[in-house]
């Protein structure tokens, strides 16, 4: 339809002006080879070996480096606008009902698998399969096993620029200027890894909206198309539903659950990829003075109460190669989508140990030193600011011992690592 037609165009125009116009990332072949050149100067300058080690999760920064020119931030606004296309795209009612279908499939599959049953029930069963899940077809134009696909047609189209946008603005965007890429970007990024965090709210639409024969004004119409929102009648008032954003503290659980196992099947590599980098660059934050170390810590913390325990185990699974046939098919999908973009396939969560390490060590020297250069009062003070916050503040020791064993079950560092 034209309708269909317009929306096609507005959102290749949304990607060629706002996601792929100020940068070129590089594909993995051109970072693998470009890594190799690197690797290969050293080494043949040092010792004459020609064996390289080939590039691990931990190297994702280096390999996620523009090639061909210095990296240009987009304008402000843009960046705005992307983080505004992310939050409508992760809010999309559609889009949950698709994941919770596949992710049902998923945990069935799993099931199966562990108590011995081999068939591949690689979808749902078809009285819960989602109509809006893809169907693809051979060349021949016959349909094969049914994918439970569970991103919609837009998220799907903007996924791998998505992905470079994150990536790029992570890895050279200025850390130390209040408002920059980097800072808006890892925003944008923390909403589109937890989409469960918007929860669908009714309210009552004004009775001027509902005039007997008179349709809602474009400005009303507009409204809704980009809330998703659905109305329902009941009585003589007329509610909408609509997505509302439930902001996450930093030192709050995350609210992952295994209903949204094939989402992050589906966007794996936007939960490992960005970490990486993220870890790397985090050493640059200021934890040593009261007010940076407090800012810095938050927004380490918030990236980290993510990754629970859940979430680390299903990561962890399919980098190990331990998911099931349905989850895989998601995979293959994902990595089909990001195209000459997608990461080598054996990178793990492990390989980020030494960044980890490092990030850990730095955030608690600091925090001793800022200890041991408090007086009694400053010490008093910060009891009794413990003390009237009641439970909406943690106390920063067991905020920093939290923060330890989070990063310990992320990297998976050894039981008995202790931090120097």
């Amino acid at each position: 339809s034209s309708l269909d037609r317009t929306s096609e165009l507005l959102l290749r125009l949304i990607i060629e002006l706002w996601l792929d116009g100020y940068n070129v990332a590089p594909t993995t072949t051109e970072a693998l080879d470009r890594y190799r050149r690197i690797r290969g100067g050293v080494m043949n300058s040092t010792d004459g070996n020609d064996k390289i080690t080939p590039p691990t999760l931990k190297d994702s920064m280096e390999m996620a480096q523009p090639l061909k020119c210095p990296f240009e931030p987009a304008p402000s606004q843009i960046q705005w606008r992307i983080h505004d296309l992310v939050r409508h795209l992760v809010s999309d009612r559609s889009m949950r009902n698709m994941v919770q279908s596949a992710s049902a499939a998923c945990q069935r599959q799993f099931n199966n698998e562990q108590n011995g049953i081999n068939k591949h029930n690689d979808a749902p069963d078809d009285d819960n399969i989602d109509k809006n899940m893809d169907t693809p077809e051979n060349n021949d134009g016959i349909a094969k096993i049914r994918i439970p696909w569970c991103l919609t047609t837009p998220m799907t189209a903007v996924q791998p620029y998505i992905y470079n946008y994150i990536r790029l603005a992570l890895a050279c965007g200025p850390i130390h200027v209040a408002n920059s890429i980097f800072h808006r970007a890892l925003q944008t990024w923390l909403v589109y890894l937890e989409p469960w965090n918007y929860v669908m709210k009714k309210r009552i639409l004004p009775s001027s909206n509902v005039m007997r024969g008179s349709a809602p004004p474009p400005t009303n119409r507009a409204g809704e198309f980009w809330r998703n929102a659905a109305a329902t009648v009941a009585s003589s008032q007329r509610y909408e539903l609509y997505p509302s954003y439930v902001a996450p503290r930093p030192h709050s659980k995350s609210a992952y659950t295994l209903q949204w196992e094939a989402y992050v099947a589906s966007n794996l590599h936007l939960y490992t990829v960005p970490l990486s980098i993220f870890l790397k660059r985090a050493r640059e934050f200021d934890f040593s003075s009261n007010n940076d170390h407090t800012r810095s810590l938050a927004l380490v913390q918030r990236v980290l109460r993510i990754y629970n325990k859940p979430l680390v185990d299903v990561i962890n699974k399919i980098v190990n190669k331990k998911a099931d046939a349905v989850t895989q098919t998601l995979i293959a999908r994902h990595e089909e989508n990001l195209g000459v973009y997608t990461p080598p396939n054996d990178w793990k969560l492990s390989s980020c140990q030494g960044d980890a390490i490092i990030l850990l060590e730095e955030i608690f020297m600091q925090h001793r030193k800022r200890l041991s250069e408090m007086d009694i009062i400053d010490r008093w003070g910060e009891k009794i600011d413990i003390l009237f916050s009641g439970n909406a503040v943690m106390n920063e020791e067991a905020a920093m011992n939290k923060l330890a064993a989070q990063i310990q079950y992320l990297v998976d560092l050894p039981l008995d690592y202790k931090i120097l």
